[in-house]
């Protein structure tokens, strides 16, 4: 059955599911406004691939905005990207959704349409909603005493290959410098990203932003025939083209995703970055490999 409350900060006030008070209350405390948050239901009520997710209204794009903006350098940073695992051949219900998704509802705000206000809104699967609950609380008692969170930093060695040089995560110093004596160019790393203690615990992972999806291409060719060649490939394959039979793969746990950036400051044109995440068990096998083909 659910339940209701009133949330009140300052001259605001607004009635909302009990379990999403405390998110809604420090949002607006967090100086973001919303408007109607729903929680997440353990079952489904309807057809929508996210009828089961909870939900938050913002009341304008730039409230939305600076909502995403509040999770920069804490455990949901990644969960903001849009991205999942969908064979083309099913349906949106069967996807595998991994991250946040969102909607936008533009409606006018006069009778003759001449104006129009657009109202964002963010999904979010069940599992994400303690951890939202304790990182606005963090960010919340943070911004009251002017500090961010505490971020863990890992023990970093300056790396020296030619002329480039720079500090990298001790756990992966071996793997940047042999990627760069390959000619395989990176823009940054970490040996172990900062997530919840449950993900951690279930699948810690670490990761490598390339400078081009080119030096991804040519980081995952130069593992061909190697022992860790079967890590390379998602949950599913449909290589054989669109609409062939879905072939089942081991959920290793690699997985990728694509950006998209200036070249540099005031430069005109698009870079294209691409970065791979890989069980943190899966760091001295590679070590090993990169090690040997560089030495080959």
């Amino acid at each position: 059955m659910d339940r209701y409350t009133t949330v009140r900060f300052g001259d605001r006030e607004m009635v909302t599911d009990l379990e999403m008070a405390e998110i809604v209350e420090n949002l607006w405390r967090l100086g973001v406004s919303t408007g109607r948050a729903n929680k997440p239901r353990s079952e489904a009520k309807g057809d929508l691939y996210y009828s089961t997710w909870g939900s938050i209204g913002f009341c304008s794009l730039a409230d939305f905005v600076a909502f995403l903006d509040l999770f920069d350098e804490t455990s949901l940073q990644w969960r903001r990207v849009t991205f999942w695992n969908r064979p083309h051949d099913s349906n949106r219900r069967t996807s595998t959704y991994v991250k946040w998704r969102y909607t936008t509802v533009v409606k006018p705000t006069t009778t003759t349409g001449e104006s129009v206000t657009v109202t964002p809104a963010m999904y979010f699967p069940p599992e994400d909603h303690e951890e939202l609950q304790i990182v606005l609380k963090q960010l919340l008692e943070a911004r009251r005493s002017r500090q961010r969170p505490p971020i863990e930093r890992h023990p970093t060695e300056v790396v020296t290959v030619g002329e480039r040089t720079a500090d990298i995560d001790v756990g992966l110093a071996r793997i940047i410098e042999s990627l760069w004596k390959l000619d395989i160019n990176t823009r940054a790393c970490c040996q172990e990203e900062s997530v919840s203690p449950k993900r951690n615990a279930e699948l810690p992972r670490g990761y490598i932003l390339f400078e081009s999806s080119d030096d991804l291409r040519h980081f995952l060719e130069v593992l061909e025939d190697t022992p860790i060649a079967e890590h390379r490939w998602q949950d599913f394959d449909w290589s054989d083209g669109i609409g062939s039979p879905l072939v089942e793969l081991p959920p290793i746990g690699w997985s990728y995703d694509i950006s998209v950036r200036r070249p540099g400051p005031k430069q005109a044109g698009i870079g294209i970055g691409a970065n791979v995440r890989f069980p943190v068990s899966d760091i001295p096998l590679l070590e090993a490999i990169l090690t040997q083909l560089v030495s080959a």
